[in-house]
């Protein structure tokens, strides 16, 4: 029998049982828990620096704490969710991004800058120079991978594992990113040994740098080159440069920048380090100043320049290569200062003009017949070298705009062989392969100009009118002077294309005796259209002694456009005959219509042939009066004068007349009129008094 108060006893084995369950179930959780965590083998804290001032610069051109990982395994790892901490009681301080990688026997920076905001490896914390502790954790924030407690560390010394992944720890001259092989152990305590590279030298640079070497960003900025005269590489990492030596690292160059032996290296100076990369944050005085390269302490200087004046599109160069002798030259960027001539800053410079050099063929209307490299349709230029050697197009210049010579560059080391063809496609997508000039081509006509490389000098150049869907426009044969419809052909001798229906491709004959002969060009009220309106007209006249058939002739307001506007099919000009063209865009009504209307305050005039290229005859023309027509006296001669009697569509009248005195005596009879009459007005009210 139970006693009472009894119960409690007889329940308490099932407590404990439960009790012990339920902490083997927390126990398995735990131990599952823990399986489940993967800690990768010879993933170590490597290298790391807690008092960086100037030794190595971050991806944001600011000296901040950093912390190198080493994978020392025969896999990749990935760190995605693992955490590093600079504090013990707080491992998931910050944690690695998604998709964070380390190749096997890679190594990977982490900034310690406390600016997790600008994202990638910029951890939320940074370094203390005193004492503190690095720790790497696996991505339950509890599992230790690797750590190291520290002591003092010194300024622009890193402190890392001798060698890599080992377990002796050591100051060393920082490695960052790279195999901690290649530093030196250091004692805080002793100056640093600087290297210093022989053979590396201020080669040559451009402080007044106007058009002559576009840089990578289409602008023209200061260049210095650097040349290694030695026989080996040199690695330039941590270097400064500077155009001031009390500031001797005012620019430091990045990790990893090389310079082959024999080789040269061009730094923008162009005051704009956040382009990345040889982009210095320093420019170039042309009056006078000092460019100098300093070791990484900072303050020794390897090699040095003091210059005095210097002059527009010209460089100042070791000649030869780093001797002692400085010259004036003509820029040669990247290469041996041999390339280029000695230059008298007070002459003019020589102008280098190829011979043999052509425009080839270009197409302005691209629809679905050449794809670029990126599988786009641009239009695209062709140049042929129809010479006996191969041509350098360095600092050359092309252009749609022969306003404009300057428009765009062409690259250093750009050359076309004897025979050969070179294709620039006209675009903007400079990140694709090829030559990309950055401007399109109007399909309605316009120019295409090639320019030497003072950007003035006239290499070759081409002004063309409408061009057809998926057609080129070429040189036929390549190199000549006869241009026509083609297959297109860029990078490939021209081919004619015998179907097309394009303007005739040659002329065989100019008619004599075709001219403008009368325009007017302010139409107020001296001659209606055919629909009652006052438009601007253009007649032509045939002097010759036979009718002229202007089929496919083309009738232009703009020199640049030639075939602005077509005569159509079946037009004729008897001979001794006048021909009225109305120039308004009323196309629909009866009469020719040209499609443009004149200039009054004045323009050209021109009449090409059915090629397009030919020019029949043109007019230049200055300010126009209104209802004042400009023609030949007599029709078809040399000699324009201004009629105030227009007479389209028939002879000029043959008294020559000057407008200025005319209009004043025009002027000086209205006012005698208004007189007489105002005379008149007076004495009839005087008269009406009387009465």
């Amino acid at each position: 029998m139970v006693k009472k108060g009894d119960t409690n006893r007889l329940h308490l084995p099932k407590s404990r049982l439960a009790l012990a369950v339920l902490c083997c179930a927390l126990l398995l959780a735990g131990t599952a828990r823990v399986r489940a965590i993967e800690v990768p083998e010879h993933l170590y804290i490597n290298e790391f620096m807690a008092n960086n001032d100037d030794a190595v610069a971050g991806p944001y051109n600011d000296y901040p704490d950093w912390i190198e990982l080493y994978n020392g395994g025969t896999e990749s790892v990935d760190l995605s969710g693992m955490y590093l901490s600079d504090d013990l009681a707080n491992p998931d301080s910050w944690q690695f991004p998604e998709g964070t990688t380390i190749d096997a026997g890679g190594f990977l920076v982490v900034w310690a800058d406390n600016l997790p905001d600008r994202g990638g490896l910029h951890a939320s914390f940074s370094l203390s120079t005193i004492s503190e502790a690095v720790c790497l954790y696996a991505s339950d924030a509890a599992t230790l991978i690797d750590s190291i407690v520290y002591n003092e560390q010194f300024n622009d010394i890193s402190y890392g594992r001798v060698s890599d992944g080992a377990s002796s720890w050591n100051y060393l001259t920082p490695t960052c990113d790279q195999s901690n092989s290649l530093g030196a152990v250091v004692d805080p305590n002793e100056p640093v040994s600087i290297e210093v590279p022989e053979n590396l030298f201020i080669n040559e640079f451009m402080a007044n740098n106007d058009d002559a070497v576009a840089g990578p960003f289409n602008d023209y900025p200061d260049w210095i080159e650097l040349y290694n005269g030695g026989t080996e590489a040199i690695d330039l990492s941590g270097m400064y440069m500077s155009d001031d030596l009390a500031n001797p690292d005012d620019w430091q160059f990045p990790s990893g920048t090389v310079i082959d032996a024999g080789g040269y290296l061009v730094i923008w100076a162009d005051n704009t380090p956040s382009r990345g990369g040889m982009h210095a944050s320093f420019s170039l005085n042309a009056i006078d100043e000092v460019v100098a390269i300093f070791a990484a302490d900072g303050e020794t200087v390897i090699d040095s320049v003091v210059y005095s004046e210097q002059f527009d599109d010209v460089s100042y160069a070791r000649l030869p290569d780093g001797s002692t002798s400085w010259a004036y030259l003509t820029a040669t960027p990247g290469s041996s200062n041999a390339l280029g001539d000695p230059v008298n800053p007070d002459e003019p410079i020589s102008v280098y003009v190829p011979e043999g050099l052509f425009i080839n063929e270009f197409m302005a209307n691209n629809d679905v017949s050449v794809a670029a490299p990126d599988s786009s349709y641009p239009d695209w230029i062709e140049l042929y070298n129809g010479g006996n050697s191969s041509i350098s197009l360095d600092g050359m210049y092309l252009t749609d705009d022969l306003e404009n010579p300057d428009d765009w560059q062409f690259p250093s080391g750009t050359t076309i062989e004897s025979g050969g063809y070179l294709v620039i496609w006209a675009d903007d997508a400079s990140d694709s392969d090829g030559l990309h000039c950055g401007f399109g081509l109007s399909a309605s006509g316009e120019a295409i100009g090639l320019f030497a490389s003072d950007g003035a000098t006239e290499v070759d150049s081409i002004v063309f009118g409408v061009q057809l869907d998926d057609m080129s426009y070429g040189r036929m044969p390549d190199g000549t002077a006869n241009w026509t419809y083609l297959l297109p052909t860029p990078g490939q001798q021209n081919e004619m294309d015998e179907s097309n229906n394009g303007p005739t491709d040659t002329v065989d004959e100019v008619p004599e005796g075709l001219v403008i002969n009368e325009f007017m060009s302010d139409n107020g009220a001296t001659i209606a259209g055919p629909e009652g309106d006052n438009p601007d007209w253009i007649e032509l006249y045939n002097g010759g002694n036979e009718s002229v058939n202007l089929d496919g002739m083309y009738l232009t307001d703009n020199l640049n456009n030639p075939m602005k506007w077509q005569f159509p099919n079946e037009t004729v000009i008897e001979a001794s005959g006048f021909l009225l063209i109305w120039a308004d865009k009323a196309s629909d009504s009866d009469g020719l219509h040209c499609g443009f209307g004149l200039n009054a305050n004045g323009e050209s005039i021109a009449l090409f042939a059915s090629d397009g290229t030919t020019l029949i005859d043109s007019i230049t023309y200055e300010k126009q009066l209104q209802d004042v027509s400009f023609g030949r006296l007599p029709d078809g001669s040399e000699n324009w004068d201004y009629q105030l009697s227009a007479t389209p569509g028939w002879g000029n009248n043959k008294r020559q007349f000057d407008v200025e005195f005319s209009v004043w005596n025009v002027l000086l009879l209205l006012g005698l009129v208004g007189l007489v009459c105002l005379l008149f007005v007076v004495t009839v009210k005087l008269s009406a008094r009387r009465r």
